[in-house]
């Protein structure tokens, strides 16, 4: 018997004890034996400052585990959980601590430092009971795992899709409340993705993140992705316009359109109002001022013209009023001496933009516009 010996593990085992966590292993010594203890801590950091429930049972200490999370007057000592290391033939390693849980976070990648632990198939067997035991914790798992939510590469509408799902999963009922029928979520994420607009759904990531819940790893996959993703320009991209602000209510429209079906119903409205002028003093009696943002395919990446027109003045839709203002500041001489006031640098440069305005973008607008149209008029 003197190759076996005894030791303290400061538990007793009772019957109905899993010892899942007893192992013969040859990592100091010829047939050593070790064994795993699963530990809940109301204080993590020092065990002395609260209770400290030690046993081979991990049932026993996950359940031991919620009731110290249940109490909020426990939060605040900072509650863990995790694994004591026991071998008397090790002296290196004997009682070697490993916390696997902090707080309401499973903290499986501090298992990356601790290699001769994170062999032990009991640890991993330890670690997936818990990963099970709180789906809703926020889980960190050890790089062997490698766990990847989502493809290595994601296009705009992968991205969007993803989000939009996120923010589900999240928040079901704030999600819900702020649903809206007439506008595609996805479609606009994705349009404002290849737009450049990445950076504004960075805050919403890191908060999710931040909350350290169930969808806290998904979000935090989804920020390193939107970082790094560059807008690509599929074939089938089209001009699309978005409104900043219209005070007709019928032009209150949310998200990204078409800009020719857009450009068709203000051409419409346009005639419309200006069909109603004061017979008197010839006057409209109503215009109705819009401003707006259209992004449209140029140069392998979606290019952005804010523009404002006045709908009944009798000049037609979007595309229409842009080319007569164009034209406007091509050809008005006050307005064009104004500009060389600035300088010729500045002078030259201004109208560097007004002839590509006139001879490449304008037209492309233009003849999308007319293709849209034909196709409608062939439905």
């Amino acid at each position: 018997m003197a190759a076996y010996q005894l030791y303290p593990t400061g538990v007793t085992v009772r019957e109905d004890d899993e010892l899942l966590s007893l192992s013969t292993c040859e990592y100091s010594s010829t047939n050593g034996r070790l064994i795993v203890l699963v530990y809940a801590a109301e204080c993590d950091e020092y065990h002395s400052l609260g209770k400290l429930y030690k046993s081979t049972n991990l049932d026993e200490i996950l359940a031991k585990y919620r009731e110290i999370i249940d109490d909020p007057t426990l939060s605040y000592y900072g509650n863990g959980m995790g694994i004591t290391y026991r071998d008397p033939n090790d002296t290196f390693y004997d009682e070697a601590e490993v916390s696997l849980v902090s707080r309401k976070s499973i903290r499986g990648d501090n298992l990356d430092d601790v290699a001769f632990l994170a062999a032990l198939p009991m640890v991993h067997e330890a670690l997936e009971k818990i990963v099970e035991a709180f789906p809703n914790f926020r889980y960190y798992p050890p790089k062997e795992l490698n766990v990847h939510y989502y493809p290595e590469k994601m296009t705009a509408d992968e991205l969007a899709a993803a989000m939009d799902q996120l923010a589900e999963d999240f928040d079901s009922y704030d999600y819900h409340d702020n649903f809206s029928p007439e506008e595609d979520m996805v479609e606009t994420v994705t349009l404002e993705l290849r737009c450049g607009y990445a950076h504004k759904y960075i805050p919403f990531l890191k908060d999710i993140a931040d909350e350290e819940c169930e969808e806290s790893s998904r979000a935090e996959e989804l920020l390193e992705k939107l970082k790094a993703y560059q807008p690509e320009i599929p074939e089938t991209a089209v001009p699309v316009v978005r409104i900043n602000f219209c005070e007709d209510k019928e032009m209150e429209i949310s998200g990204y359109q078409k800009l020719g079906s857009l450009d068709e119903t203000t051409a419409k409205m346009d005639a419309e109002l200006a069909s109603q002028a004061d017979p008197k003093t010839g006057m409209q009696e109503k215009t109705v001022p819009m401003y707006f943002t259209i992004y449209y395919p140029d140069r392998n990446q979606m290019q952005e013209l804010k523009g404002k027109i006045n709908i009944g003045d009798g000049n037609g839709g979007i595309v229409s009023q842009l080319k007569n203002q164009n034209e406007m500041k091509l050809h008005d001489e006050s307005w064009l001496n104004y500009q060389k006031g600035k300088g010729e640098e500045s002078f030259q440069a201004y109208m560097a933009d007004l002839t590509d305005m006139q001879e490449h973008v304008l037209p492309y607008l233009q003849d999308f516009c007319s293709l849209e149209e034909r196709a409608l008029e062939r439905v």
